[in-house]
């Protein structure tokens, strides 16, 4: 064989391609790490939605929350009613197993101004409406919660309410629910608890 057939067998050889085996091998392998790697994006894309849901119940339920403790308080004439005038005992703590409320009023007067003291309200699940709302000197209740926030179960309790028990007043409230909308896999649940003693001494 001459030396210029030889170089053509071999740039024949050279240049030839992949079998039918090994195509169908390549393709696979090329589909399978597509696969996982969309899977792996996904799966980041959804954490970081159910992120999103998580920082919007922290920072609106805490400002709600913060902004509800700030004002009771320094409030007096804790109730589990729209009428702060009725001292009743019907929604003590009893550790945890007393009777819970879905209202909470007191009279709150700001130290900054001449104002008179006026009456704030809170209620959960107004009309089965799953928000936390307040009130304004028995005016309409306006949420203090974003739609976002489900709010499914809450109350109050109130203690040291009657100024003869020698109990200084105080005020225990809870809300349950999920942030994130409707999809469940975008649902994060909260339970939080609180409790606030009014600041000036019971007399």
């Amino acid at each position: 064989m001459s030396f210029r057939k030889k170089f053509k067998k071999r740039i024949h050889e050279y240049h030839a391609g992949f079998s039918i085996i090994e195509m169908i091998v390549s393709v696979t392998i090329f589909i399978v790490v597509m696969t996982v790697a969309a899977g792996a994006v996904l799966t980041i894309a959804d954490a970081n939605r159910k992120s999103q849901s998580a920082k919007i119940a922290i920072d609106n339920l805490g400002f709600a929350l913060e902004s509800m403790s700030r004002h009771i308080r320094v409030g007096t004439s804790y109730s589990c009613t729209e009428n702060p005038d009725e001292i009743d005992t019907v929604c003590k703590y009893n550790n945890g197993s007393g009777t819970k409320s879905d209202t909470f009023s007191f009279m709150f007067k700001d130290p900054n101004t001449d104002d008179p003291a006026y009456q704030i309200s809170y209620t959960i699940n107004d009309n089965n409406d799953n928000a936390l709302k307040t009130s304004v000197n028995l005016g309409d209740y306006e949420s203090m919660t974003s739609p976002d926030i489900v709010i499914t179960d809450g109350g109050f309790y109130v203690e040291g309410s009657k100024k003869t028990d020698k109990i200084q007043p105080r005020v225990i409230f809870f809300v349950k629910g999920y942030a994130g909308g409707s999809n469940p896999k975008h649902k994060t649940e909260f339970n939080l608890q609180t409790s606030v003693t009014q600041r000036a001494l019971d007399s």
